[in-house]
């Protein structure tokens, strides 16, 4: 995954066009200030592989990230013109307005020249059997928002395999239309307390769950409606982890659905990192709400690593 740093946006929107329409195995996410980048390194830092960036408009980098930048492969500055003659001894940088075919077959010509690194895997890298746990993460990008019947539907598909099914609803109470009433136990408020205070292992946390009648597992619902809305997103990424950790630790085939509505899109992509699907019901018509949820969708699905497959669904709605 590549990052284009440039303060230009009409630059970032035209690279990122011609990146799209070359059809390779590269993802460029296009960045115009610093905060920006910072917000891009939190989600997804360890998915990075080269930072292309303006000097004039980036000064510092990669300092200015601080640790941050330690894991990226490396940093190519942006040199104004449309090409040049470079030599081996000279950092590599990229010339502004080069031909993107260009860039793309310097790109390649990194791979080849760095044996330990890949730019670009090859679909075989990728192959991998089926998880024993596998996190589906569910959002609507809809007018209408929450659809309860989908979230229905993937439990009875998830349900049908045969694996145990554990739902996990991260949306305001009065949205939880999939779950059953709580029982006696503590619940998902108490959970986010010792998350906060980094007082519970991955094998406790099954004290937070309860069967529901329908033949899943549900996490018991907040005492209050905003408290999982309103929540740092570090917490529920710590959430997501010690899950992740209790189920693999079990070692029995599992599917966890993660039930995102009434959350900002830079916290689900904290979530969505996670998972190995993230299914984002789109809308089918055509306005320009529908117009703005597939812009900021885009935005979105680009900070995903390869390793998360995306779906589509459509609504009317």
């Amino acid at each position: 995954m590549i990052i284009l740093a440039d303060q230009d946006p009409e630059y970032l929107t035209n690279m990122k066009l011609q990146f799209d329409r070359q059809r390779t195995n590269l993802q460029l996410i296009p960045c115009r200030s610093l905060s920006e980048l910072q917000e891009v390194f939190t989600a997804i830092g360890s998915s990075i592989n080269l930072v292309i960036y303006n000097p004039v408009d980036f000064p510092g980098l990669p300092e200015s990230l601080g640790d941050t930048g330690k894991q990226l492969v490396d940093f190519w500055p942006l040199i104004v013109g449309a090409s040049g003659n470079q030599t081996d001894e000279q950092p590599v940088s990229v010339y502004r307005f080069c031909r993107i075919c260009d860039l793309i077959a310097k790109l390649e010509k990194r791979q080849k020249d760095l044996a330990s690194i890949t730019l670009f895997p090859s679909e075989n890298q990728h192959a991998s059997p089926s998880p024993a746990v596998e996190f589906y993460l569910l959002m609507s990008a809809t007018a209408t928002g929450y659809q309860a019947a989908i979230s229905r539907q993937r439990l009875r598909q998830m349900i049908g395999s045969g694996q145990r099914v554990i739902y996990l609803a991260i949306m305001p109470t009065y949205q939880m239309c999939c779950l059953s009433a709580p029982g006696i136990g503590p619940s998902l408020s108490d959970l986010l307390l010792k998350l906060m205070g980094k007082a519970i292992s991955p094998e406790q946390i099954s004290q937070y769950w309860q069967h529901n009648p329908n033949g899943y597992l549900q996490f018991r619902p907040p005492d209050r409606s905003d408290d999982l809305v309103l929540c740092h997103p570090d917490l529920l990424r710590h959430l997501i982890v010690i899950l992740k950790e209790r189920l693999e630790h079990d070692n029995e085939p599992s599917k966890v659905l993660i039930d995102c509505a009434g959350l900002p899109l830079s916290t689900i992509s904290v979530i969505a990192v996670l998972c190995n699907i993230c299914e984002i019901i789109m809308p089918g018509n055509d306005n320009f709400a529908s117009e703005a949820a597939r812009r900021e969708i885009s935005q979105f699905l680009a900070l995903l690593p390869g390793t998360c497959t995306i779906r589509e669904t459509r609504s009317d709605g």
